[in-house]
């Protein structure tokens, strides 16, 4: 038999007018995730709030293992142009320092547990439903692994909801090293990153890879496939645009890689698809909630 080892995955869920997916979101990781952080941002000048806070609030109250934290201050969305001037920028206002004061309060939360070495990091992204089957399955086979790795990585079906259809983004799966469960005694500080690619402008945070720390480049592994992603209805949700192209999604048998994809696969059927989009919260739309460019002006006054 396989060597086991105890592992408590502990929720690090940052979120700022997610209020469109957030509830749903965290039912869905509630029956397997006991332990966690939410952790949450001032908003920018000029930004409203929605009502992603109250439903955090509601959450903690009724789930003890977690816990919520504010940031004391606002922080910049990932790639916003206004990282181009980055030395402008203050450091409290950048998503790394953002990230790595959630992940204090929840080292913090696991020494209350007495938990530290027992723990690992699940990123949850709160525009994704997640498949508590597919969360269970890959949370044993981390306790079962005969290579012990200290981290995996999560892929998403990205998906969008329009007019009483789901249409899947071509390619169907989102492939990235920024969704993963990670040893929390292991996990290097998060780091920043801004790059030029052509006339596309990257600028985000992440978790380097360091091999002596057993933290590798993930190319060459598995991506578990645990969830939809509504990326895309987020973005049009507030006005935005979407470049990518999506198609009729028709369920699971007409995706790739379908070895990596965990839970039942009643989960990824087309009609689950719809139900959970259908459960979303559609109250509250508008640009309102977001940074606009034409605000670039008036914030950029408040940079150093």
């Amino acid at each position: 038999m396989a060597n086991t080892r105890e592992m408590i995955p502990y929720a690090f869920i940052r979120f700022f007018n997610e209020d469109l997916t957030l509830e749903v979101s965290l039912k869905s990781i509630a029956q397997v995730i006991k332990r966690g952080v939410l952790v949450y941002h001032r908003p920018l000048p000029g930004v409203k709030t929605d009502n992603s806070l109250e439903i955090a609030k509601k959450f903690v109250a009724t789930h003890p293992g977690f816990i919520l934290v504010e940031y004391p201050y606002p922080v910049l969305p990932a790639g916003h142009s206004l990282y181009r001037q980055l030395s402008r920028i203050p450091l409290a206002w950048r998503l790394d320092t953002y990230y790595r004061y959630g992940l204090f309060w929840l080292q913090e939360l696991a020494q209350q547990q007495q938990e530290l070495e027992r723990a690992w990091v699940v990123k949850i992204d709160a525009d994704q439903v997640y498949s508590p089957s597919a969360l269970e399955q890959l949370f044993q086979y981390i306790q079962t692994d005969p290579l012990q790795r200290l981290c995996y990585f999560m892929a998403s079906v990205d998906v969008v909801y329009y007019q009483d259809e789901i249409y899947v983004k071509s390619g169907n799966m989102r492939y990235e090293h920024d969704h993963y469960v990670v040893k929390l005694s292991s996990m290097p500080p998060i780091e920043f990153h801004c790059e030029e690619k052509g006339e596309e402008f990257f600028a985000y945070e992440r978790m380097p890879f360091v091999p002596k720390r057993g933290i590798y480049d993930s190319n060459d592994l598995l991506h578990y496939v645990t969830s939809f992603h509504f990326k895309a209805n987020k973005i049009l949700y507030r006005g935005g645009k979407v470049t990518e192209s999506f198609s009729l999604y028709s369920g699971l048998s007409k995706l790739l890689d379908l070895e990596n994809f965990l839970g039942t696969k009643e989960f990824y059927r087309k009609e689950n698809a719809l139900a959970i989009a259908k459960s979303l919260n559609w109250e509250n739309n508008g640009t309102e909630f977001t940074l606009a460019q034409q605000d670039l002006q008036e914030l950029s006054k408040h940079l150093s």
